[in-house]
């Protein structure tokens, strides 16, 4: 009786495990180059889609330290689709606070800031998408951005 007790309890937690796991289609960091990120570079990420009946959730991660000059980070986003149609929209995300605290996780001059780009999205195709990330700050070079990240999750 306390093998079967005990089997069961493994069971539930390998159940519990599998269920936590998200399956991401894409998970790509782009470092920025400490001399700066010029309006002229453009963060590439190539994700493909297979399953369109799907919900997924598409995040930005952007790590950030307190050479950051500015509160907000304007990014103008172009989708290419599989298709050949092109989306294009200009996010805001909000690096600080007024007070100049910078916003996300971790300890010290260097946060890390999540932000939700869309959720329970459905992708109407199959096949290869692209998205391109310009920075739309006014300054041609910003500092203090280390890494953007483009996740995908299902």
């Amino acid at each position: 009786m306390k093998n079967s007790k005990i089997y069961i309890f493994i069971f539930l937690i390998a159940i519990c495990l599998s269920a936590c796991n998200k399956k991401y289609v894409t998970d790509k960091y782009y470092s920025i180059p400490k001399e700066g990120w010029s309006y002229f570079d453009t963060l590439d990420y190539q994700f493909s889609i297979d399953d369109t009946d799907a919900i997924y959730s598409v995040f930005l991660n952007v790590i950030h330290n307190d050479d950051y000059k500015y509160r907000n980070l304007f990014l103008f986003m172009h989708r290419l689709n599989p298709d050949s149609s092109l989306f294009c929209d200009t996010v805001q995300l909000i690096l600080s606070t007024p007070e100049g605290t910078l916003l996300g996780k971790g300890i010290g001059e260097t946060k890390e800031a999540k932000f939700l780009l869309g959720n329970n999205i459905k992708f109407p195709e199959q096949g290869n998408y692209s998205l391109q990330l310009i920075h739309g700050m006014r300054d041609e070079y910003i500092f203090g951005i280390e890494k953007v990240g483009f996740i995908i999750s299902k």
